[in-house]
């Protein structure tokens, strides 16, 4: 909203429940909301996340390297991968904000996303979340 005088004025705002900064001080945390920037030298992203076009090109490579016939797509806050041929859902990867570490998804037999493990989510670094996608049989039943 601006004033008569045309300066923005603030009319409301979100009192943060803790406010955190990294040594480059560009990353703030609020009661409803992360706001992460990338940083200008290309080091990664606040708070241990992985800059989600590593992930992306790490997911590709994997793939590549193991015969392809999965693509994968950016949606969500998380990648989905499908089946190249004909989009028959495989995986579903959604980062957890540590490191590179992901929650394993699969598609249940109920139509939607479920997760892996029986008693709960199963979180690994995608090193590991990717060869166990490629070789458990759960996540190719759809396919």
């Amino acid at each position: 909203m601006r004033s008569a005088a045309g300066r923005c004025v603030v009319i409301a705002w979100v009192e943060p429940m803790s406010a955190d900064r990294t040594t480059d001080g560009r990353c703030v945390i609020s009661n409803r909301l992360a706001i992460r920037h990338r940083r200008d030298d290309g080091v990664g992203y606040a708070g241990g996340m992985t800059d989600p076009a590593d992930i992306l090109d790490r997911i590709e490579r994997f793939n590549h390297e193991h015969g392809g016939g999965v693509v994968v797509e950016h949606r969500q806050h998380g990648y989905t991968l499908v089946l190249e041929t004909t989009g028959a859902p495989v995986a579903r990867l959604k980062p957890t904000g540590q490191d590179d570490h992901v929650r394993v998804q699969y598609w249940s037999h109920r139509g939607k996303w479920s997760d892996y493990a029986p008693l709960g989510s199963t979180i690994l670094p995608l090193d590991e979340a990717l060869p166990l996608i490629a070789n458990e049989p759960t996540f190719w039943t759809w396919v």
